[in-house]
């Protein structure tokens, strides 16, 4: 029992650091940018573009029905390990928007950094057994009922949904 708190306070941890370094790379390179990443995090930064709604509090908001379903038909620790990911992540968007500075630059670079540091943040939380929600989930529960296709297709298609044109 000592051992699985522990863990579980390690995950916490490194859910922090992972989803910091995403929040950074959102906040700081892609959003100032007026670039829209995929999935939760993109509706909520067009969100935000558009209505000025904190990105933080849209991606808790969106990501809220999508866990219940998630753990409902998942179950497990998986839902409850993404849940904390998810909220960790909520709170760094809107601290990294709060205080770190736009940096404006190329789009294309602005692109490709932004990626690479997203990809880096949320390789560090995927390392833990969590997501960051949201289409990560959904992609599971597709691929459940239709099991002949990959799991990395599913969720490309689903993400290629979310993409929202910003101007």
């Amino acid at each position: 029992m000592k051992k699985k708190i522990t863990d579980f306070a390690i995950d916490i941890l490194i859910y922090i650091v992972g989803c910091s370094i995403y929040s950074v790379a959102v906040t700081v390179l892609v959003s100032a940018n007026e670039i829209s990443p995929g999935g939760i995090t993109g509706i909520a930064t067009a969100i935000n573009y558009l209505l000025g709604l904190p990105s933080g509090l849209v991606v808790f908001v969106l990501n809220i029905p999508i866990l219940i379903v998630g753990f409902i038909k998942l179950g497990g620790m998986f839902i409850i390990k993404t849940a904390v990911a998810t909220s960790i992540m909520s709170v760094t968007l809107e601290l990294s928007e709060t205080f770190l500075p736009a940096f404006k630059t190329d789009k294309i670079l602005a692109c490709v950094f932004g990626g690479m540091i997203m990809g880096l943040g949320l390789s560090i939380i995927l390392m833990r057994g969590a997501t960051t929600g949201g289409v990560d989930i959904i992609a599971k529960l597709i691929n459940r009922k239709f099991a002949k296709q990959s799991s990395n297709n599913t969720l490309n298609q689903v993400s290629c949904c979310s993409h929202l044109k910003r101007r």
